[in-house]
């Protein structure tokens, strides 16, 4: 994906001024990536297989033997014509190849499954929601369902077997080629209340931690970059950001729920707590009242219809507009001209 192309040449040891490989894309690009990033006695560790994730039928080998899988693969095509063929669009890559990627994961008994997404994918009133959706073929739709498909699938495999599998869902903020913050510089949270940018090192090392870290198995989470402390807990390692996921020690933005005030979350970074030891409290899996602002439901369902549908009028109306402006505008220049 590209977080691997990106993450593999920011992490590596070598010296600024050495020149990077070409066009890092495509199967070449990711070899090429390994072969700068890591020294010849390291590569031999690393195996590089081609698949496509809009192609089912390539994943099995690709999977097989391995103990974890990260997607992170995304469209590039978003909106087409009607006569036009394509299959790295949203649908196809976004919601089919999660799903047909998990599914093909599973069966092969890989054992823990991390799925990139995108923050706001739950937030249809958000800009970003709403300008990704519009410029790029309803691709935080098409995420959502890709989460959704292979939460599905995972938690089948998982229920139908004494198999040991879990999904985490990661949705970072806009992703930038800035250097990286480490642990320190991550802000983490639930409920999709961040707003931000991270970057792509950043979210290629919290995929990897949450491969082999037991507190981040069945987590969706948001992650930006920023300033830790007051209302985020100060955290050194991944594995205090993942404890504070998984025991719930975050801020919590809807009205009424728990705060970090009686959660006592400095305890968990090692800082004196301020309050007595946190009760086990039922966090994990946003069993929260869905009142926070913003939220998609039942009541605002007619608002955003109207508000989609007068976008993409005009979207469609100006393109095609200048479209068959243009087409009949040539045909009657030749015919009547």
């Amino acid at each position: 994906g590209k977080q691997g192309d990106r993450a593999a040449v920011r992490a590596s040891p070598r010296e600024e001024e050495d020149p990077l490989p070409g066009d890092l894309q495509g199967h070449e690009g990711v070899q090429a990536a390994v072969n700068y990033a890591l020294p010849p006695p390291q590569r031999k560790l690393v195996k590089v297989v081609q698949a496509d994730v809009t192609e089912p039928s390539t994943l099995p080998d690709a999977v097989n033997g391995c103990s974890g899988v990260i997607f992170t693969a995304t469209a590039s095509a978003w909106w087409r014509l009607p006569f036009q063929e394509s299959t790295d669009t949203p649908p196809h890559v976004d919601y089919h190849g999660a799903v047909a990627a998990a599914t093909a994961s599973a069966a092969a008994g890989v054992q823990r499954f991390v799925l990139v997404s995108s923050l706001a994918v739950t937030r249809p009133s958000d800009m970003m929601h709403i300008s990704r959706n519009s410029l790029c073929g309803r691709i935080m739709d098409w995420k959502l369902l890709g989460e959704q498909g292979a939460t599905k699938v995972i938690e089948a495999v998982a229920s139908s077997a004494s198999a040991d599998v879990s999904l985490t869902v990661i949705r970072p903020g806009i992703l930038t080629d800035d250097a990286p913050c480490g642990p320190g510089g991550v802000l983490v949270d639930t409920g999709d209340t961040l707003s931000g940018s991270i970057s792509r090192t950043d979210v290629a090392a919290l995929c990897v931690e949450a491969l082999f870290n037991r507190d981040a198995q069945g987590l969706v989470f948001e992650c930006v970059n920023g300033r830790q402390g007051g209302n985020y807990p100060t955290c050194s390692n991944f594995e205090q950001i993942f404890a504070s996921l998984r025991h719930g020690h975050l801020p919590v933005t809807t009205p009424g729920c728990l705060t970090t005030q009686n959660l006592g979350i400095t305890a968990l970074c090692g800082v004196p707590p301020a309050t007595s030891a946190p009760p086990e409290w039922p966090l994990r899996h946003g069993h929260l009242p869905v009142t926070t602002p913003g939220c998609l439901t039942t009541q605002n369902l007619g608002g955003y219809g109207a508000l989609y549908g007068a976008l993409y009028g005009a979207l469609y109306g100006a393109l095609y507009g200048a479209l068959y402006g243009a087409l009949y505008g040539a045909l009657y220049g030749a015919l009547y001209g």
